[in-house]
């Protein structure tokens, strides 16, 4: 059996699957937007994706 996080995981992942247009946007990212943040590229990349998902599932309980 799945665990919580492991669903909230392969929801993340099929939500940028079907919106490409947000991958696209966290593609774009560079190594300077991340040094920018003090962040490596790749935590910059997660930590947008992860607010990108967020407010799609805020915008989505307001609408229910």
């Amino acid at each position: 059996m799945k665990t919580p996080e492991a669903y909230y995981a392969q929801a993340r992942e099929m939500f940028f699957a079907a919106h490409a247009d947000f991958q696209a946007a966290l593609d774009e990212l560079t190594e300077s937007d991340a040094r920018a943040a003090n962040l490596s590229l790749r935590q910059l990349r997660e930590w947008h994706a992860e607010r990108i998902y967020a407010a799609f599932l805020r915008q989505k309980i307001l609408m229910a």
